[in-house]
Order: C-alpha cells, then structure tokens, then sequence
C-alpha cells in the first residue's frame, strides 16, 4: 500500500471509530473537506431499498445540502458506500450531490475489514486495501486528508490538477521527430510496455509515451493494437488513462481518445469511458468513430478490428509516406488513414452493456 492509500485508509478507519457503531448495508457516509484538506463536515445516511434508487439519491442530497452551512468552503467531497458490492449507490448518491455541490465527489466502497476505490475495471472498482486496525476514535475535524489522497478518488479519468511532466522538448541530435515512423513506434512500445510491468509512475517513460501518442497519429494507432490485443491490456489501458491524467494540457486531448478507445474497446465500463471522452478532439475521426458506437451500442468488438485493421498498414507505407511528404510528393494512396466507418445497426450484439454498468447507474 502506498502512502496516498494508507492516508485515506487511516482515514475510513477513524472516521468508523467516530461513527461508534459497525457500517454495513444500507449505510452510507459523506465527507466534505476543505481546499487544505481539512474535514468540515461528515454525516451517515441510510439508503432506502424499497423505493426509486434517484428518489432516494435525491432526498438524501438534499438532506446532506441542508445540514451543510459553509458549501463555499468545501474543495473535495466523499461518498462511502458499506456493504455487499454491486448495488451502486454511490454513483447515484455522487451524483445527486454534484446537483448541490460545485464538486464531483469521489467513491469508495467499505466492506468488513477492506476498502477499494474506483477504477477502470469491470466493476468500476480497484483492488481491496485492508483498513487499518487499533484506531482510537478522534475528532475527525482535526484530521487533515491531502489533496493529492483524496483527487485520486475524485474521479479515475480526470486530469490531475499538476502534470507530472512537462511537454517533450529534447535535444535536435535526439528528437523523436527526426526517427522513422517504425522507430517512433517501437520506442512509444518500450515505454508502454515498462509503464504496465511495474513502473506506472515513472515521468519520464510518460512523458515520452504522451509525446508520441499526441504527434504521431501512426504510433497512436499501434499503441492503441498493442493494447487491446495484449494479455494484458487492463493494466496498459491503465497506463494510458494514468498518462492521459498526468500529461500537460496541450497534450491531453490526444491521449484521452487513445485512452477512451482502448478502454471501450476492452470491456470496461460506460461511465469512464465518457468521462474520458470529455476530454478528447472533439472533432477527430476517432472521437467521432467511439461516440458514435456508444451512443448506437456496437459492441467493442466490432470497433477493434477496425482500429486493429487500421493499425496494422504496411510499416514501409508508413514509413514511404513520410518520404514523400518531406519531398513533397504525396500520392493518393500514400495518404494516412484513419477508417471512420461503422458498422450498420444490424452489426449489434444482443447484450453490449459491460457489467457494472447500464440503466441501472446514473449517466456522468
């Protein structure tokens, strides 16, 4: 465990000493904070199961609003939900609150002696953390939570406040921009490739994977193959949101598409998978290409053999465009391409919502 997790950790531990009594279903807690990280209010409600899950939302945002004087004051917002997983009620609680609030809250989800908070899986949720054991009740009001440890639950695809990396400037003798699209390609792999087997913070792997995604539409493509058809693509998908949240501004349009098709394209859930899109061109082929299939409910797999097919061009196509475009002698068919085609409504498969997802949770 981390020390942002084993802050936040520390964190439920107190706040379920505070509480005075053991947290289960239906019980739900919210956590208000202030720009230093200050708690300024926290409150536990009980979920109702017999009636409308946004009835309910909505009556205990409101109930959450009231008792709040100072709303100027909070930064950051969290909403705990106990109990068996799967029953979604602190999607539908966050978002009602976001009605009331200048803020998305963060999720977490408490369950005996463990806690996760979101991610881009199946279940929307990351891997159980234990809760810290011997914790003395306190005044919660004392506790400070970074911002860093609670801007990691806020939400799992948006940018962190600070880049972890500037923009790629290197040396002319250097320069990616000078190496052949092949070359670009194989190097944006390494990077890839160590990012997901173990080093998922490293800056300087990021920030020369972001370089490459958000300048190169051809290393775009193969990064994006290279994840979807990996054994692994759950942890390179995540190397790509975490790249997309870490990265500069200028570049982080570029990467949230790459990061959102990937996504979509390996079954995770709907509700990141737009968030992502939020930040994406809006007006390139490939964000066209995604939103249109979530918004006719392709399946993913019927995208991927478009990314796949257009990823896997001739390497020596590639790299004969990029001649020719530096003498000037484009050719028709030398041009990159991107397919922007979908398949027709009759394509769809019977059941395209990824588990965890659907009717049943609120849109983003």
């Amino acid at each position: 465990m981390d020390d942002l997790q084993e802050e936040l950790g520390q964190y439920l531990a107190h706040l379920r000493s505070w509480v005075g009594r053991e947290l289960t279903d239906p019980d739900l807690a919210v956590a208000a904070f202030d720009r230093d990280g200050r708690t300024t209010a926290h409150t536990t409600v009980q979920w109702n199961p017999d009636l409308p899950h946004h009835n309910v939302a909505n009556d205990l945002a409101y109930q959450v609003a009231n008792s709040l004087e100072r709303q100027d004051e909070i930064s950051r917002m969290l909403v705990i939900e106990y109990g068996p997983p799967g029953q979604g009620r602190a999607a539908w609680l966050a978002n009602a609150l976001h009605g009331h609030f200048p803020v998305t809250p963060g999720q977490i989800h408490a369950q005996d002696d463990t806690w996760r908070t979101q991610a881009l899986t199946a279940d929307g949720w990351g891997a159980d953390h234990p809760l810290p054991q011997g914790v003395l009740a306190t005044d919660l009001s004392e506790l400070t939570v970074t911002a860093r440890a609670l801007d990691q639950t806020l939400n799992p695809t948006d940018p962190l406040p600070t880049p972890l990396f500037d923009g790629l400037e290197p040396n002319r003798s250097t320069s990616t921009a000078h190496c052949s699209p092949r070359a670009r390609t194989r190097i944006a792999l390494r990077a890839l490739k160590r990012l997901s087997a173990g080093r998922p913070e490293d800056p300087a792997q990021m920030q020369v994977l972001a370089h490459l995604i958000s300048s190169d539409i051809t290393v775009q493509d193969a990064v994006l193959m290279h994840t979807v058809t990996s054994r692994q693509h759950h942890a390179r998908t995540q190397v790509l949101v975490r790249t997309f949240r870490a990265a500069p501004a200028p570049q982080r349009p570029a990467l949230a598409i790459t990061a959102a098709t990937a996504a979509f394209l390996t079954h995770w859930p709907r509700r990141p998978v737009l968030r992502l899109l939020l930040h994406a061109e809006p007006f390139k082929p490939l964000t066209a290409l995604v939103s249109t299939a979530i918004e006719r409910q392709i399946h993913p797999d019927y995208l991927r053999q478009i990314i796949v097919r257009t990823a896997r061009r001739n390497p020596k196509q590639v790299d004969a465009t990029q001649t020719a475009q530096r003498s000037g002698r484009l050719t028709k068919h030398q041009r990159p391409r991107r397919a922007t085609s979908i398949p027709p409504r009759s394509a769809r498969a019977d059941d395209t919502t990824p588990p965890g997802t659907g009717p049943g949770l609120p849109s983003p």
